[in-house]
């Protein structure tokens, strides 16, 4: 599953930025990439329970420039109630 969408503009999601320093060998799109799935709904294995409705949750990298990077998280991804206003 690709998180990169660079065509994607936030609604209503929390955007964070990210500055962000490769190791040597990764490119800046898959270090992005790892972020934005670990950060959200990716995990290192598949999940059977990965329907339509989870993936809609998925973070999306919407900004690559230099090493900072912008990542929109979806409000749905979050209970109400747990982030501080």
């Amino acid at each position: 599953m690709s998180y990169l969408d660079l065509s994607y503009r936030p609604k209503n999601d929390l955007v964070c930025e990210f500055y962000l320093e490769p190791a040597k060998g990764i490119s800046m799109k898959d270090a992005a990439e790892h972020v934005a799935g670990e950060s959200s709904i990716g995990t290192w294995t598949e999940v059977s329970t990965s329907t339509p409705r989870i993936r809609k949750m998925a973070a999306r990298i919407f900004s690559i420039s230099g090493n900072r990077v912008k990542i929109a998280y979806p409000q749905e991804l979050f209970e109400p109630g747990t982030c501080p206003r």
